[in-house]
């Protein structure tokens, strides 16, 4: 963490102190955010682009699906691995390893499931969006197909946060 102190007449002046930061405080600085909110944030907006694509006329359907495609691929599918990644740190460090807890199979299913659903949303999403920008006369089955699998993947990331938050047995 960096404070920063400046003097209160001089806006030029600033002097910065270093704070040291623990690795306990570290992690939970980078994870206590939730990797999963911010990876259904952008399965979120992808899943809205593309109902918007598939309601709108013709000429505003390709900047939509192909904003899907670009969130989805540029923001859905590195912060799963981000997330995925997170978790298995998480998992090591608390000594989870060997437990049997339901919330934790869970959510490892949910991210090893999510990853198929939004990789394959992704790559519909590309041949809607080169399929649109060739005829825009109409929203392709490979459109409601990914906003279809971006459904999914919504329901099944309010399942993982209710069972990481309840912690069923």
């Amino acid at each position: 963490m960096i404070d920063v102190a400046h003097h209160r007449n001089d806006r030029s002046t600033r002097k910065f102190n270093v704070v040291g930061i623990g690795s306990d405080q570290l992690l939970k600085f980078l994870l206590d955010d939730h990797l999963l909110e911010r990876h259904a944030g952008a399965v979120v907006v992808a899943a809205a682009a593309l109902v918007l694509s598939v309601r709108s006329d013709k000429d505003d359907r390709y900047p939509l699906v192909h904003f899907a495609f670009r969130t989805l691929l540029f923001a859905g599918i590195p912060s799963l691995i981000v997330m995925r990644g997170a978790a298995a740190w998480i998992e090591s460090k608390e000594g989870l390893e060997n437990t049997d807890s339901a919330w934790l199979g869970i959510g490892y299913a949910t991210a090893e499931g999510g990853a198929l659903l939004i990789i394959i949303a992704t790559i519909l999403a590309w041949l809607a969006s080169r399929r649109i920008r060739t005829n825009p006369d109409g929203p392709s089955m490979m459109t409601r197909i990914s906003m279809a699998l971006t459904f999914v993947l919504i329901a099944a990331y309010v399942v993982a946060v209710w069972a990481m938050t309840t912690k069923p047995s």
